[in-house]
């Protein structure tokens, strides 16, 4: 059984990502800014942190790599991850990586340029009261 629950939080630095309510963990990810003519993610789904990992306490980093398309998806023959800091977060962060959508570049014949994306995921236990806490 995964987790379902997910809350979003924006940072100066990136938007980072924070999956989780009341006791269940999160999974962030801080997308980096942009600047104009860079590939930027537009579009992105839930993250789980996977059972396993929460009841054993675990926290941890997977580094994923992308091509990502002309239509600005990520090509599936390309997802890869390029470090782990435990395979238990592997499928989750590929999942979750293959659901991004990206606004990619226009090079100079007007047409949207292909390019590779290196991201960490990292799942993170919450260190502060439940998200609902107040609400009981």
């Amino acid at each position: 059984m995964k987790f379902k629950c997910l809350a979003f939080v924006g940072l100066m630095a990136g938007l980072t990502l924070a999956a989780g309510c009341a006791s269940v963990p999160q999974a962030t990810v801080t997308l980096p800014t942009h600047q104009a003519g860079e590939l930027h993610v537009v579009s992105f789904g839930k993250i789980i942190y996977p059972r396993q990992a929460f009841d054993q306490k675990i926290e941890g980093t997977v580094i994923i790599q992308v091509r990502v398309n002309e239509s600005g998806r990520p090509d599936p023959a390309t997802l890869r991850i390029v470090e782990s800091s435990n395979p238990l977060f592997n499928a989750e962060a590929l999942r979750f990586a293959s659901e991004l959508r990206f606004s990619l570049p226009i090079g100079t014949d007007g047409k949207p340029r292909t390019q590779w994306w290196r991201q960490p995921i990292t799942f993170k236990l919450p260190t502060t009261a439940p998200l609902n806490a107040a609400a009981r």
